[in-house]
């Protein structure tokens, strides 16, 4: 990107030396060379949205030229994402589960995903946490469980539903196991739900692995 912005004379704006993000006493600081910013955190789970929200600003600012802090509070808050380290609060699915379980949806399915969901997890202290996996048969399953054999307790491996490529569960499982990561296959995502808040009704679950997934799982909850 460097070398294509020298070679077009284009202007650049870049993370990390032309604008900052940080997290200070639970608020969202952005500066930059002509604004700083001492914002609500945003709404959006995983401190790899401070980075996101980070850059939004910076373009904001390129374009608009000045910005106001309250409607950007208002915007952190508002903005949603679906699937991305999103909490279901309501819903059918949570018919299969217990009233302190709780539920997350990612889509998560290559390595940066798998590092940012790992990040977030381990910021979830004093409970248990289950992991529900379908991928397609195209993604290679070892980069992704790499990251959680510390972090989670157990894991259901499913197939996503109406996906020719979806990957054999059996497999999954097995590779689950090399890494030393307890798991066993379930017959669908209710069944492993089903399972899971029966082996711990405060558990936190997460299901993952495929954006197909979350397009079924989304449609069914």
């Amino acid at each position: 990107i460097d070398k294509e912005t020298e070679n077009n004379s284009s202007p650049r704006f870049i993370f990390g030396e032309d604008f900052q993000v940080n997290k200070e006493n639970g608020r969202f600081i952005y500066q930059d060379d002509q604004s700083l910013f001492d914002l609500d955190l945003p709404s959006l789970n995983g401190d790899h949205q401070l980075i996101n929200a980070g850059t939004a600003i910076a373009a904001a600012q390129k374009i608009l030229k000045k910005l106001d802090a309250s409607k950007l509070n208002q915007a952190l808050k508002n903005t949603k994402h679906r699937a991305r380290l999103e909490k279901i609060t309501k819903g059918k699915l949570l018919e299969y589960i217990n009233s302190n379980n709780q539920l997350y949806l990612d889509g998560a399915h290559n390595e940066a995903a798998a590092e940012a969901v790992h990040r977030f997890l381990e910021t979830l202290k004093g409970k248990k946490i289950y992991m529900i996996l379908g991928m397609l048969n195209t993604k290679d399953p070892k980069v992704f469980l790499k990251y959680f054999p510390s972090t989670i307790t157990a894991l259901k491996t499913i197939s996503i539903p109406n996906q020719d490529n979806s990957q054999d569960p059996k497999v999954l499982a097995k590779i689950a196991n090399e890494f030393g990561i307890k798991a066993n296959t379930a017959k669908g995502i209710t069944e492993a739900l089903h399972e899971i808040a029966n082996e711990d009704p405060n558990a936190i679950i997460i299901i993952t692995g495929s954006l197909y997934l979350m397009g079924e799982v989304l449609n069914l909850n």
